[in-house]
């Protein structure tokens, strides 16, 4: 007699390898969270946000109600992440095993064995198996494993961002370096940008920043930083009404990209995880609502940022810094003095900025010193964030092919 198996191809995959690794859980935020503390070094892809960002089970047509925010396999001297995708430029091929940043004093060992008998169990479901968040003695000591490095030209992930946000590396930001916090005023300096034994100024941060001040001003408006979680003492329902306006604006900046063709790699279901009240009450973790408000009472939600601790409390990972660039949407509704509705204008550009530089004046001034904004899939981003004067902090990724 035949047994079926029911549920999405990742539900599948995920109770096969649950059943056969009593070591591989789904990764439980509140009882999870301490393991991932304990070996915490400062890297920007292991965390509870981390997990919950790049290793989740939301992904359209391949959801996982068994792990919705991916697996994690823990023994007595190991500690990695585990989840499973499809790639976007292979539709109706096999899905591929994501591990990430193996820790622990075997790690290294235990995740290439892993990998390899994971795709055993899979078989023709698995293609093969990626390693991310990898330094480079991970990948040197990867590769006499059977493993290759990961590039353009050497099983990409997606062939505009090989190694999806990986792919650049400026992501390190001293936030004194960019900004004097006052109480509840924030100066904004030019930054500086050392690498190669030279240093690079920039404006462009200051001046964005002063110009939708000055749009902020002329229009009567201002900008309104709410703080969710656990550390907030908010009761849940009021978490959860907040978490859905998150939800909102990352739904509709999504939307916006889709309608200029500037998405790449990433989808908004990617950043379920990091509403959901089972992240945000994780006292670790950080978020922040940005609205646009007038002296009328009306606002709009037009910012969500996420962040989680990294090390000891001094140093931040920023994994989710989501801005609405378009006027009619962040400004719907929103009028100035005379009642007329606002509808953009001289520095409205300058708004992602500006609520950028916002939120780490707050996560200053919750004791934080550095911030960690992740790599990126793109050059322009990239570029960006050095002109923050952020610094490179290189990952890397490593792949196995199933020889099935």
């Amino acid at each position: 007699m035949q047994t079926h198996i029911h549920g999405t191809r990742r539900e599948i995959v995920d109770r096969k390898l649950l059943n056969r690794f009593p070591q591989l859980k789904p990764f439980d935020p509140t009882k999870d969270a301490k393991n991932v503390w304990k070996l915490q070094d400062g890297s920007f892809g292991f965390s509870v946000a981390a997990q919950a960002l790049y290793f989740h089970g939301n992904k359209p047509g391949s959801e996982s109600k068994l792990a919705p925010y991916g697996m994690i396999w823990k023994d007595d001297r190991t500690l990695f992440s585990a989840g499973y995708f499809d790639k976007e430029d292979e539709k109706g091929g096999p899905g591929y095993l994501h591990l990430g940043c193996p820790k622990g004093e075997i790690g290294i060992e235990k995740v290439s064995k892993f990998g390899k008998e994971a795709m055993e169990e899979l078989g023709e479901l698995a293609g093969g198996a990626y390693v991310r968040f990898l330094r480079e003695r991970g990948i040197s000591a990867l590769e006499p494993r059977g493993f290759a490095r990961v590039s353009s030209d050497c099983h990409p992930w997606d062939a505009k961002a090989p190694l999806e946000d990986e792919t650049y590396s400026h992501s390190t930001l001293v936030i004194p370096h960019l900004l004097d916090v006052d109480g509840n005023q924030s100066k904004v300096k030019d930054s500086y940008l050392y690498e190669k034994g030279r240093a690079t100024r920039y404006v462009q941060p200051r001046k964005a920043f002063y110009k939708f001040s000055g749009f902020l001003m002329d229009n009567n408006l201002h900008l309104e930083i709410h703080k969710i979680g656990r550390n907030e003492m908010q009761p849940l329902k009021k978490r959860e009404e907040l978490t859905d306006q998150a939800l909102q604006v990352i739904r509709a900046h999504f939307e916006s990209l889709d309608a200029n063709g500037k998405r790449v790699g990433s989808a908004w279901q990617d950043y379920i995880g990091l509403t959901s009240p089972d992240i945000i009450s994780v006292p670790s973790v950080r978020a922040f609502l940005c609205y646009v408000a007038d002296s009328k009472g009306n606002r709009n939600p037009v910012g969500y940022f996420l962040a989680d601790n990294l090390l000891d409390g001094n140093v931040a990972g920023l994994y989710l810094s989501i801005v609405l660039r378009d006027s009619r949407v962040a400004l719907e509704g929103i009028r100035d003095p005379q009642g007329m509705e606002v509808t953009g204008g001289q520095g409205f550009d300058s708004i992602a900025t500006y609520c950028q530089i916002r939120v780490f004046a707050e996560l200053m001034k919750a004791g934080f010193y550095a911030v960690k904004l992740g790599g990126s899939e793109i050059a322009t981003l990239d570029e960006q964030k050095k002109t923050l004067g952020a610094v490179e902090d290189k990952t890397g990724w490593a792949y196995l092919a199933n020889s099935l």
